[in-house]
């Protein structure tokens, strides 16, 4: 299974356990006016800017929260914990970056994994 598909899978499965969770793309692009070049796949651009997208190198593909009851002692209201799933294929391998993403996560408070099969989901 390629990590595309097992990150879908993973976002599905969590949504489905009442987490609400969106997709972190880190990435740069490019925007602007675009003129396609006849004959090629190339394309101009005109008055470009570039946009980082996501967080930052390191995030986490999947961000999100966790809806938990906290104790009596805080007047039993829920509250969302920030939660933070990478996906690997089988073989991938995380980051230092994101090593130290997730664990700053945990270290805070948060939930957080690196994950390659669903049974793995925090």
């Amino acid at each position: 299974m390629s990590e595309a598909s097992f990150l879908k899978e993973a976002m599905l499965a969590l949504s489905k356990r009442g987490d609400t969770v969106f997709r972190n793309h880190v990435g740069t692009g490019v925007f602007g006016r675009f003129t396609r070049i006849q004959g090629s796949g190339d394309v101009l651009v005109h008055d470009a800017r570039v946009a980082e997208c996501g967080l930052f190198v390191g995030s986490a593909d999947i961000l999100g929260w966790r809806s938990v009851v906290v104790t009596p002692d805080m007047v039993g209201k829920r509250v969302a914990v920030f939660l933070s799933v990478e996906t690997k294929a089988p073989k991938g391998r995380a980051t230092e970056a994101q090593k130290n993403w997730a664990k700053a996560v945990r270290e805070a408070g948060g939930i957080s994994g690196i994950v390659r099969k669903l049974e793995e989901l925090p």
